[in-house]
């Protein structure tokens, strides 16, 4: 079975057991990759919570809409999670731009604390980004080297403390990064894996339906919702 496969029956099986929303699987390969680790994460979220989490769908409807391009929050176009934690209220979003230090930057999946305000860019000066997720289903790990450097730059923008509007990743990022890829680390790219891991990026190589990167995965979200 070939891995595109796997992850849409992957993907299918997650909203058998997650959710009645009737749904679309996109048809952009990365949008697909995404997805699954979007369902992967809110039924983690789920299972750890004792079921506090919730699919919203827009305007009431049993529609599950996943937005295949970054914008601002939208409730009555697409659809996010809602989880509960005591008096604390999370929700799992993607595709939403994160106002930066200089620019907003894109996060394909991203958990913020706390109900966001619709037709807005979440800020990060506000503290609310829990961890955030790059999602790159790319044919060859020679693509990646560009993505994993696009991606330290607006973790960067987006840390918790700035010199003279420089972020600095080394004073504290503030919330956890994870840069995803079912792509295999071979030998050859254990540079590029340094590289991401020396800067906090939490690569996260071989991640796919059933790998051992996928259950070392599910351990570390539900670490961190232990935390929280």
């Amino acid at each position: 079975m070939d891995l595109q496969t796997e992850i849409e029956n992957c993907i299918k099986k997650l909203f058998s057991i997650g959710t009645s929303s009737v749904y679309t699987l996109p048809t952009n390969k990365g949008n697909l990759y995404e997805l699954y680790l979007y369902l992967l994460i809110f039924e983690t979220l789920k299972n750890v919570s004792g079921n506090n989490a919730t699919i919203i769908n827009p305007n009431g409807s049993s529609t599950f809409k996943f937005r295949t391009s970054p914008g601002i929050v939208k409730n009555s176009k697409f659809s996010y999670a809602v989880i509960l934690k005591g008096s604390k209220k999370f929700e799992l979003r993607n595709g939403i731009e994160i106002i930066g230090i200089n620019i907003n930057h894109e996060m394909d999946i991203l958990l913020l604390e706390n109900q966001q305000i619709d037709n807005v860019r979440p800020n990060k000066l506000k503290g609310e980004l829990v961890f955030a997720l790059e999602c790159k289903n790319h044919s060859a790990l020679s693509s990646l080297k560009g993505e994993v450097r696009k991606f330290l730059g607006a973790i960067t923008d987006l840390t918790s403390f700035d010199h003279n509007l420089a972020g600095c990743i080394h004073c504290g990022i503030g919330f956890k990064p994870y840069f995803t890829t079912p792509l295999n680390n071979s030998h050859a790219n254990n540079s590029l894996m340094n590289y991401a891991n020396n800067y906090g990026l939490n690569p996260k190589f071989n991640l796919y339906p059933g790998s051992i990167e996928e259950s070392n995965f599910i351990g570390e979200i539900q670490t961190l919702y232990n935390l929280l």
